[in-house]
């Protein structure tokens, strides 16, 4: 589900939350934590809001089927999404800092409940959010390329560790998923280019 505008949504929410009686958690899930009971059939559905009626239709279903608490996770749009989606999808500076100003602001949430053996859940974007998503997909990926993966020559790997050590960004990353993403880039892109 796309929206503009978060914190009025938010609000919506959590009113209707409060008048409908549920009890609203506020946290997120951690997949495959210590302690996940593993299933052979899914573990959790997305409800279709194309086909459905939002966020409202989610909650009142939940509702006509007893649940009575509801887990709230909202997401908060940082720095560090700048820093991979410049390394990951080569975006230039302007193109950055268009979206330096919703730093700080929520991003998305998702909203959850369990029945059945099953956790049913929504994601709520914003529509810019969402534009910022396609523009960060790495260029030069063609989704349908069906080769298989093939392991890089030591030679490759030579030439990859010296580009990731003489790269002043890896030693300025502030977080682990942002040296991962300069250690993975020249891979990509070596994989893109078919070295």
């Amino acid at each position: 589900m796309v929206i503009s505008d978060l914190h009025t949504e938010k609000t919506k929410i959590l009113t209707y939350l409060k008048q409908e009686g549920f009890c609203a958690f506020f946290g997120f899930f951690e997949e495959n934590s210590p302690g996940t009971i593993k299933t052979e059939r899914p573990s959790r559905v997305f409800w279709d809001d194309k086909a459905a009626s939002g966020w409202q239709g989610f909650l009142q279903t939940a509702k006509t089927v007893g649940v009575r608490m509801v887990y709230m996770d909202e997401w908060i749009f940082e720095d560090e999404d700048l820093q991979e989606a410049q390394l990951e999808a080569q975006l230039d500076e302007r193109e950055i800092e268009s979206y330096r100003k919703y730093v700080g602001e929520p991003r998305g949430l998702s909203l959850s409940w369990f029945f059945g053996g099953l956790r049913h859940d929504l994601k709520i974007t914003t529509k810019w959010h969402e534009t910022f998503e396609d523009l960060s997909e790495p260029k030069g990926v063609d989704e349908d390329d069906e080769e298989e993966d093939r392991e890089p020559s030591e030679e490759e790997l030579v030439k990859y560790s010296r580009q990731v050590a003489e790269d002043p960004r890896f030693h300025r990353a502030k977080t682990k998923g942002i040296r991962l993403s300069i250690v993975m880039l020249p891979i990509f892109q070596a994989g893109t280019k078919r070295v």
